[in-house]
């Protein structure tokens, strides 16, 4: 990961920002162009709209570079929910893996 990139998580991850993001009109605005949602309804909800228009989507859950196992469970256990969901509600989308999430950070094995 580039410092750029290092620098833009942890400045977004930062409390102050994150709330002001997350609880501005104008954050709110911003982070809709770009995050479906936040909960696997509010994405299926919008991956839906968006199939209904004729686009296909990838989705991507928010994270990077973990260093510990009960992360890296919880995020694969995210992963596999979202597949579920793809398939349950038909839609026409994948998702984005980040191995680092997934604990190659950890352990290459």
């Amino acid at each position: 990961m580039s410092f750029f990139s290092r620098l833009t998580l942890a400045v977004t991850q930062a409390g102050p920002i994150a709330r002001t993001i997350t609880s501005t009109r104008a954050g709110r605005a911003l982070a809709c162009r770009f995050v479906a949602g936040e909960t696997l309804d509010d994405v299926a909800e919008v991956a839906s709209s968006l199939n209904g228009e004729g686009m296909l989507v990838s989705l991507d859950h928010l994270g990077e570079k973990v260093d510990d196992e009960p992360t890296v469970l919880r995020a694969t256990d995210e992963y596999v929910e979202c597949l579920e969901r793809i398939a349950t509600d038909g839609l026409e989308a994948n998702i984005s893996i980040k191995p680092t999430q997934l604990g190659l950070a950890i352990d290459e094995d």
